[in-house]
């Protein structure tokens, strides 16, 4: 790629959040909720079971739902691995002794990651391993980086007035004089935005219970969101590691051999050095799921403080690109470890054998 292509990729890409940043500099909406979150609860949506009764019950009341499906997390996670297919088929369908662009650019990395396990494992069980610890690092990385393109739906969407008494929402022309009610006050006092003034000045005025909705035009799972930010993803993965580095412990030292390795130095560190196993499927996943969501908060944040005038561009490649890259590079590298740990010394059993 010349000089010239990456400067004009580079360019656009600043004029694109340019754009997105004056229409979101006219937001008028309040804050996000850190955690909130829309979800699917299979029992309601196949069964077609009643859970209304839910809305009205105070949150530490809710009871907990093993069928909630975050809703974000579950299609975006399928849509990086939907395109996680597609580009495998795509570079393995014309395989080439002179590659490709394309082709060139997943051996560089396939080389890498089989380097690595070799290196950890050995030649004789890092390619029973390759996949996984290659498939953990590109799906996390996509997950990690998919959070920095901006979801115009969050911006573009349909203000709501609505009566909490009756349930009703304003007409038009009521909504119109509210506007320029709350334009008027912000030439004389202190900036509020919408929501804010309708709730702490309006209302109180009036002697009204108006609140301000925002009603997206394309669904709520739509958001281009990282999947990683949800614990659920990250403690899922993190599970999944720990049963394959169980299953592969058992089968080279059979479950006595497992417990035989966890009583060392002495028998009374059985339930200490259980007690580190389950601990490391905890510090694996609340490390990837810390980091991304703690970016995701600061840049809220900074959006909120700043006003959105502009986006932080600087801040997004930072935690979206290059913190997202090196937390799934740590995740992998941390799964080969712990594999490494309960497997290592194969290979050099087996060359002394051959010897």
């Amino acid at each position: 790629m010349t000089k010239s292509k990456i400067i004009g990729i580079l360019v656009a890409v600043l004029i694109i959040h340019l754009i997105i940043a004056h229409i979101s500099s006219k937001d008028a909406r309040p804050m996000m909720k850190i955690g909130e979150v829309s979800r699917w609860n299979l029992r309601e949506v196949f069964l077609g079971a009643d859970l209304s009764h839910y809305a009205t019950m105070p949150e530490h009341e809710v009871p907990f739902e093993f069928f909630e499906l975050n809703q974000v997390s579950f299609v975006i996670s399928w849509v990086i691995i939907l395109l996680l297919i597609f580009f495998a088929y795509k570079v393995s369908k014309n395989l080439q002794a002179i590659p490709g662009r394309l082709q060139a650019f997943a051996e560089i990395i396939v080389e890498m990651f089989d380097e690595l396990t070799r290196a950890t494992l050995g030649k004789k069980q890092s390619r029973k391993y390759l996949a996984l610890i290659f498939s953990l690092f590109v799906f996390i990385c996509l997950s990690n980086w998919i959070g920095i393109i901006p979801s115009i739906w969050h911006i573009v969407d349909k203000e709501v007035i609505i009566d909490i008494k009756s349930g009703e929402h304003l007409d038009i022309n009521a909504h119109k004089e509210l506007k320029k009610e709350w334009q008027e006050y912000n030439q004389k006092n202190k900036k509020l935005i919408f929501a804010k003034y309708i709730t702490d000045v309006y209302n109180k005025r009036n002697n009204k219970n108006y609140a301000v909705e925002y009603h997206t035009f394309l669904p709520e799972w739509m958001t281009l969101e990282e999947p990683t930010q949800d614990l659920n993803t990250t403690l899922g993965l993190g599970l999944m590691v720990f049963v394959i580095v169980m299953f592969s412990a058992i089968k080279k030292h059979k479950i006595i051999g497992v417990f035989k390795e966890l009583s060392n130095p002495f028998i009374v560190m059985l339930p200490l050095n259980i007690i580190g196993e389950i601990g490391k499927v905890i510090s694996h996943s609340f490390r990837l799921f810390g980091n991304i969501k703690g970016g995701a908060i600061i840049m809220i944040v900074i959006s909120y403080l700043i006003s959105n005038v502009f986006l932080p561009i600087g801040l997004f490649g930072f935690f979206g690109i290059f913190v997202g890259t090196i937390q799934a590079f740590v995740f992998s590298m941390l799964a080969l470890v712990y594999i490494a740990v309960w497997i290592a010394g194969d290979e050099e059993e087996h060359t002394e054998h051959k010897a």
